[in-house]
């Protein structure tokens, strides 16, 4: 995903301003004297180059909230309760589609996180209740890529034909309207601050929660595809 030269222009503005902020304002006058518009068309240029060669998305932010979560960016502080969750059997049962070892390896799942935030500028968030600061669960954005044949690649950092959205929760949050919370805020979230249209969701067919969930929302179920070996249902969510 590449953000639009209209969309970011309007920053090269503040961009350009911080940079000269940082020189000697005698110094920059000289230079400026010298090179005119040419040194800020120039500036502009590299950094539009550099935001469309490294795919970056860094308008959506690092900390928000809705009515009763508080989503924050995940960091090495929260592997604590990246492991108090993947071990939790429940957990396991709803959500791995694939290997336990696999699911409840925190170091390998916390490097994926990590490498989905340096390469694109968005990730996966912790979840916190706003009033009691109890550790609810996590959600966010992944970027995949679907082949021909419907496989799915979660995992392939060099490629991004989509946005996925994720969410894990306690299981004493679960029908507690905390689901519902959490995607509506993911999805006006990256339709506002990116240039993603739609974003996608694949559901393995008997997980009837997560189908009633996202189908509250302006999606279309729109084929089978096939992740961790399995069939899953992929659901397409539009922004309005």
């Amino acid at each position: 995903m590449v953000l639009s030269i209209n969309y970011i222009y309007e920053d090269l503005e503040i961009n350009y301003n911080m940079l000269v902020s940082q020189f000697d304002k005698s110094l920059f006058k000289l230079y400026n004297n010298i090179f005119g518009r040419r040194l800020k068309v120039i500036f502009n240029f590299l950094l539009i180059l550099f935001i469309m060669t490294t795919n970056i998305c860094s308008q959506i932010p690092l900390i928000f909230t809705s009515k009763r979560l508080k989503f924050e960016k995940v960091n090495k502080d929260h592997k604590f309760h990246l492991s108090k969750i993947l071990s939790n059997e429940k957990v396991q049962e709803a959500y791995n589609t694939g290997d336990k070892e696999s699911f409840t390896n925190i170091e390998s799942q916390f490097s994926i996180i990590e490498a989905q935030w340096q390469k694109y500028g968005y990730g996966l968030y912790i979840l916190f209740n706003n009033e009691t600061f109890d550790f609810i669960g996590f959600a966010g954005y992944h970027t995949v890529t679907i082949d021909k044949e419907g496989n799915v690649d979660c995992f392939n950092n060099n490629k991004s034909n989509d946005l996925e959205l994720y969410i894990i929760l306690m299981p004493q949050y679960w029908r507690q309207g905390y689901g519902f919370e959490a995607v509506s805020k993911l999805c006006e979230i990256a339709f506002k601050h990116s240039s993603f249209t739609s974003i996608i969701a694949y559901i393995e067919p008997k997980n009837y929660a997560s189908i009633a969930l996202i189908e509250k929302f302006n999606c279309k179920k729109e084929k089978k595809v096939i992740y961790n070996n399995k069939p899953h249902i992929l659901y397409r969510i539009y922004k309005s």
